[in-house]
C-alpha cells in the first residue's frame, strides 16, 4: 500500500521515472499525527521522507557483427601419384605385325631360357617408366622378345608391337617397347605356353636372384587374364587388374627402356650398372687425346775453321684416335 502511495505522489510532484526499474528504500518514520490529506487524497506521516534511487540503465543495441576467420588455403604441394599402367583398352588396335614368324625352336615346356650372359651379377628391378613420347618404331629388344616367345611357343601369335600416336591413351606400344603376345585363356596349349613362360620369368635362379629372367630381359610389367605383375612392386606379386580390357586373348608385356633397347644382360651379355634399376644411367663419356706439336731439332758442330751443319730433323706425332665409351644403343 505504501508503495502505491509513493508512486502516485511521485507522479503528482512531476517526478518522471526512468524506463529502468526504480528501487525504493522506505524510511521508518516515528509516529506523529497526520498533517492532512495530500493532493489526490494521499496522506503520509509528515516527517516521512521519500528516497528515490535510480538504477543505471544499459540499453543494448543490435549484437556486434560476427567476425568469421577464414584460414588461408594451404600452400603445400602434393606430388601427383604416378598413373597405374594402362595396358590395352578394348578399342586400342596395334599396327598389323608384318614381321615373319620365326622358325619353331622345338623346345619342350620347361626348357631353360639361356641368354648371352655368363656370370653371377644381375640387374635391379625395372622402375615404372610410362610412355612420355611417341615413337612407335619397334625397338630391338622388343622384337627380340617377340621372336623368342613365338619360336618357343609356336601355337601362339603376335598381336603387334607398334601403335599409332592418335589411337587410345598412354601406352608403351607408342614407344615401340610393348608386345601383345596372342594367347587365349580358352585354349589349353596357349595357357600351357603362357604358364611356362611366366613361371620361368619369375623364378629364382641358382644364385638366389628373385625374378631373375624378368630382370635380365628388362620386363617392366605383365598383364594377363585380369591380373598384373610389376617389377617396380615385385614384392606384391600378382595383383588384380581392373582395366576395361581383361587381357584374356593376349599377354601384354611392357619393357623398360634398357630392355627395349636390348641393353640388358640377356641380350647384351653384360650387366650395365644402373640398368634397368632406378639408378641414373651412366653418362656417355668421350676421351680425346690432342696431337703433339711438331718439334724441330738442329745440331751445330763446334766452332772451328771447318763448320759442319747437320740438316734439321722434324718429328711429328700423328693424332691419336678418339675413344667413345657407353652402353650400346639400338
Amino acid at each position: 500500500m505504501l508503495r502505491m502511495r509513493v508512486l502516485v505522489l511521485a507522479a503528482a510532484l512531476g517526478v518522471v521515472a526512468a524506463p529502468a526499474p526504480i528501487a525504493l528504500r522506505p524510511v521508518v518514520a516515528s509516529p506523529r499525527p497526520e498533517v492532512g490529506a495530500l493532493p489526490f487524497g494521499l496522506g503520509l506521516a509528515a516527517p516521512q521522507l521519500i528516497t528515490l534511487r535510480t538504477t543505471a540503465i544499459v540499453i543494448e543495441g543490435p549484437p556486434p557483427p560476427t567476425t568469421t576467420t577464414t584460414a588461408a588455403p594451404s600452400t603445400t604441394t602434393v606430388a601427383p601419384k604416378p598413373k597405374p599402367p594402362v595396358g590395352d583398352s578394348k578399342n586400342d588396335k596395334n599396327k598389323v605385325d608384318t614381321r615373319a614368324k620365326p622358325k619353331a625352336a622345338g623346345l619342350p615346356l620347361g626348357s631353360p631360357f639361356v641368354g648371352s650372359y655368363v656370370g653371377t651379377d644381375i640387374e635391379g628391378f625395372a622402375r615404372l617408366e610410362s610412355q612420355t613420347t611417341c615413337d612407335p618404331t619397334p625397338k630391338a629388344g622388343t622384337l627380340a622378345l617377340r621372336d623368342l616367345l613365338l619360336s618357343r611357343y609356336p601355337t601362339t601369335i603376335s598381336l603387334g608391337v607398334s601403335r599409332a600416336c592418335d589411337i587410345g591413351g598412354q601406352s608403351e606400344h607408342k614407344e615401340g617397347r610393348a608386345f601383345d603376345w596372342g594367347a587365349d585363356v580358352t585354349n589349353a596349349s596357349d595357357v600351357a605356353a603362357v604358364n611356362d613362360f611366366l613361371a620361368a620369368l619369375l623364378a629364382t635362379d641358382a644364385q638366389g636372384h628373385k625374378d631373375a629372367l624378368a630382370r635380365r630381359l628388362g620386363v617392366m610389367y605383365v598383364i594377363w587374364d585380369h591380373q598384373i605383375w610389376g617389377a617396380y612392386q615385385s614384392n606384391d606379386g600378382w595383383r588384380p587388374y581392373d582395366g576395361d580390357n581383361p587381357h584374356t586373348d593376349h599377354v601384354h608385356i611392357s619393357l623398360s627402356w634398357a630392355g627395349a633397347r636390348a641393353e640388358t644382360s640377356y641380350w647384351s651379355g653384360h650387366v650395365v650398372p644402373g640398368l634397368p634399376d632406378n639408378v641414373p644411367r651412366p653418362p656417355r663419356t668421350t676421351t680425346t687425346t690432342r696431337p703433339s706439336r711438331a718439334t724441330t731439332t738442329t745440331t751445330r758442330a763446334p766452332r772451328s775453321t771447318t763448320t759442319t751443319v747437320h740438316s734439321a730433323s722434324t718429328t711429328t706425332s700423328s693424332p691419336s684416335s678418339t675413344t667413345t665409351t657407353g652402353p650400346p644403343r639400338s
